[in-house]
């Protein structure tokens, strides 16, 4: 049976970073805990497996170069837009197989503003048609970071 709900120590363990490094994302509401998120001393927070999925994408858009104010924004506006439900690997749309096998896409201007969606990979060349309105994109490959956490 699948661990559903994670300390901030085993999430740590589980996807290879430092539990600081949970903390500091979590301190920042850049990751904000599903399970649990109580405030104050002495108080334990618990994640979800949309937020070991959170931390994966938060990652990949670190390494692709976003700056942690992007990242925050990014995530704040997945939220507001409910895209986060869609990477949620026990939600409707990520239990769907072909789902799975999705994108997400970021649609950058040159004021910086960034729009966000998900969708299949099956229907990524009718998404790329939007790229003339921006200044540029940024794609996670979603189907990776499900495969990492199905073998949490």
């Amino acid at each position: 049976m699948k661990k559903l709900i994670f300390t901030k120590k085993e999430a740590a363990s589980v996807l290879g970073i430092r539990p600081r490094t949970i903390q500091f994302y979590t301190d920042e509401k850049i990751l904000i805990p599903e399970i649990a998120n109580p405030s104050g001393r002495g108080t334990t927070r618990k994640y979800s497996r949309k937020n070991l999925m959170e931390i994966l994408i938060i990652k990949n858009l670190s390494k692709k170069g976003l700056t942690l104010a992007q990242i925050t924004n990014i995530m704040a506006k997945a939220r507001e837009a409910s895209v986060d439900l869609k990477w949620d690997p026990e939600g409707e749309w990520g239990k769907m197989e072909l789902n799975k096998r999705a994108v997400l896409i970021l649609y950058h201007r040159e004021n910086g503003d960034t729009d966000i969606e998900m969708s299949a990979a099956r229907n990524l060349s009718v998404r790329l048609r939007r790229l003339h309105k921006y200044d540029m994109m940024t794609l996670v490959n979603i189907e990776n970071l499900y495969i990492q956490i199905d073998e949490i």
